[in-house]
């Protein structure tokens, strides 16, 4: 069972890492990025992208009324942003994981899960909203 949840991390790990190193593509290498595999700029170039959360919306209708019409929620508006959520998901996996092998018992690691989701949003809003602008 402990082989197994390491092999977990290290695939998590790879995971974390392959959507880091597309980011940074995306970010510094766009248009190379865009010659190798023809990226629909809308979805993937980040520089346009980013609006993709103000213009795209769920709606929601029953029989022949709306109901709500909402932005979709900003971790997949994008190509970067889904993969950066992907990023930190796999961290959090990771952490639970870990978790899990340290006390031996499997809720400490959805406990750990919901510690480290809930401080990675508050951290990052503290920083985005407050610190940093």
């Amino acid at each position: 069972m402990q082989i197994a949840l390491i092999i977990l991390c290290i695939l998590c790990l790879i995971i974390a890492m392959l959507c880091r190193s597309l980011v940074h593509t995306l970010l510094h290498h766009y248009y190379a990025f865009d010659n190798k595999f023809n990226a629909d700029d809308y979805w993937w170039m980040p520089s346009q992208s980013w609006m993709n959360k103000y213009k795209i919306h769920w709606t929601i209708d029953l029989f022949s009324w709306r109901v709500a019409k909402f932005p979709i929620p900003v971790q997949v508006s994008d190509a970067f942003h889904l993969f950066n959520t992907i990023e930190l998901g796999a961290y959090t996996f990771i952490i639970s994981i870990l978790t899990i092998l340290a006390f031996g018992m499997w809720w400490s690691g959805l406990i750990a899960f919901a510690i480290t989701g809930a401080l990675m949003v508050l951290v990052f809003n503290f920083g985005y909203n407050r610190l940093w602008r």
